[in-house]
């Protein structure tokens, strides 16, 4: 009797094992899968940030070039009225 009690502990010790290690290899791969989950998140949302970063350069570029023309013209609008009503016009140019 006190044999088959103790082989039947030990198989159930066995199993018990059997069933911890598997559930520690599931968790394992559902870290890794996680993980994997997150690289790719990181990766989609840098280049997002990179692709934002570029097109508000550019923006900002276009936004820079009008703001000179802009003050280009103004200046250039400011002359001819002076020239135009014969008054002096003094103001330097802008400069950029």
């Amino acid at each position: 009797m006190f044999i088959s009690r103790f082989l039947h502990m030990k198989a159930e010790e066995e199993r018990r094992e059997i069933a911890r290690a598997e559930a520690e290899e599931r968790r394992e791969i559902a870290r890794a899968e996680a993980m994997e989950k997150a690289r790719a998140i990181s990766r989609i949302e840098e280049r997002a940030r990179e692709t934002g970063l570029a097109q508000g350069i550019e923006i900002g570029k276009t936004l820079g070039k009008a703001t000179v023309q802009e003050t280009w013209l103004g200046w250039l609008r400011r002359m001819r009225e002076a020239e135009r009503d014969g008054k002096p016009f003094n103001e330097p140019p802008p400069d950029f």
